[in-house]
C-alpha cells in the first residue's frame, strides 16, 4: 500500500493536532494524494482527534492494519456535495441568496462618557504617541509570558 504523505502527531496537545489538521487541509497540501498516514499514537486523546475531523470534514479513513497507533485518510475519495450544473452560473445562484437588509435608525447610546473621561483618553493616546511601538511591543510580550 503506497502512502503518500506522512505526519507524525506524537506529543502533540488536542488543541496543536487540530491545527495542524486544519492547515494542511487548507493550503491544499494533501491535493492528489489518495493516502495520508496520520501517526497519533496508541493514546487515548489524538485518535479520537483525527477520526471525529476526518467524519467532520467527510475524509474516509481506516486504521492502519496491524498498527493501532495510526490511521489512513482517503482525501482523495472525500463526500462532495453536488455541484451547480454547468449550465448555469454561480454568481445568477449566489445572487438569489442575497436578502436585502433593512436599514434602521442608529440609537443614541445609551450613557454619554463622561467630560472627565473623555479628557483621560486624550491624555492616554498623546502618552502613547510619545512612546515607540517597538517598546511597547516589548512591554506587552513581556507580559505574556
Amino acid at each position: 500500500m503506497k502512502i503518500d504523505r506522512e505526519i507524525d502527531f506524537h506529543h502533540y496537545t488536542r488543541a496543536e493536532t487540530l491545527t495542524a489538521l486544519e492547515n494542511a487541509w487548507a493550503s491544499r497540501v494533501w491535493h492528489g494524494c489518495t493516502r495520508i498516514r496520520i501517526i497519533h499514537g496508541t493514546g487515548e486523546v489524538l485518535w479520537h482527534v483525527v477520526r471525529d475531523w476526518c467524519d467532520d470534514k467527510g475524509v474516509p479513513w481506516a486504521p492502519e492494519p496491524r498498527n493501532p497507533g495510526a490511521t489512513i485518510l482517503f482525501p482523495s475519495k472525500q463526500a462532495r456535495t453536488s455541484p451547480a450544473p454547468a449550465h448555469k452560473p454561480l454568481a445568477k445562484e449566489k445572487a438569489k441568496l442575497v436578502v436585502p437588509v433593512k436599514r434602521r435608525e442608529a440609537k443614541k447610546p445609551v450613557c454619554e462618557p463622561a467630560v472627565g473621561d473623555m479628557e483621560l483618553f486624550a491624555a492616554e493616546v498623546d502618552r502613547l504617541n510619545d512612546v515607540d511601538p517597538r517598546v511597547l511591543r516589548r512591554k506587552k510580550l513581556s507580559n505574556i509570558e
